[in-house]
């Protein structure tokens, strides 16, 4: 059992963290073509090891031990940075920041990937027919943005992670708005 939970908090996680995970190519990126926009200000989030474990109660009471099917949990900023970067130490980034805002997520930190720079991942979630889709809208590496063709490869290496992992939950409804998401969706997992 504990292994179906473990599952199920990696999955929940991967819908931030993929996005950190492919991080990886940016150090075959070139300047694209256009100049990159502004980045956004973003106050850094408070990481703490009590808003890691809200993290992980949430999935746990809201989500596996719960006796309904259908499960709705609420995820702050700070939880989910503070989930990701206490829990993501073999990923090439440091310092990872998760932002929500208007339908948009924002994730930044400091890559490791052969040269150290800050970059900043700005990406949209859907869903369509049943499946989570992240699109990357911007990614900046430093003051350069990401040419097409990576921050495409950057959504499908996030996607295949997320539709790998998606056996365990089926979201119905995801909502981000600023300083939270909102997932809804029916538990699949063995056992529960």
């Amino acid at each position: 059992m504990f292994s179906h939970k473990s599952k199920v908090v990696v999955w929940i996680g991967i819908l931030f963290l993929a996005t950190l995970l492919a991080c990886r190519f940016g150090s075959t990126s070139r300047p694209a073509t256009s100049p990159a926009t502004p980045t956004p200000t973003l106050v850094p989030v408070v990481i703490s090891q009590e808003a890691a474990d809200r993290f992980q109660s949430k999935i746990s009471q809201q989500v596996l031990n719960n006796e309904s099917d259908q499960f709705s949990v609420t995820f702050t900023d700070e939880e989910v940075t503070s989930f990701a970067a206490l829990n993501s130490t073999e990923l090439p980034v440091s310092n990872p920041q998760i932002h929500f805002g208007n339908d948009k997520i924002f994730l930044s930190g400091k890559a490791n990937v052969g040269i150290t720079a800050q970059i900043l991942l700005i990406a949209t979630v859907r869903l369509n027919d049943g499946d989570v889709v992240i699109h990357v809208e911007e990614a900046k590496m430093g003051r350069l943005a990401m040419p097409d063709s990576l921050r495409e490869q950057i959504s499908t290496t996030i996607n295949e992670s997320i539709a790998e992992a998606g056996n365990m939950v089926q979201i119905t409804y995801i909502q981000v708005s600023p300083g939270q998401i909102t997932l809804r969706g029916t538990k699949t997992i063995p056992g529960k």
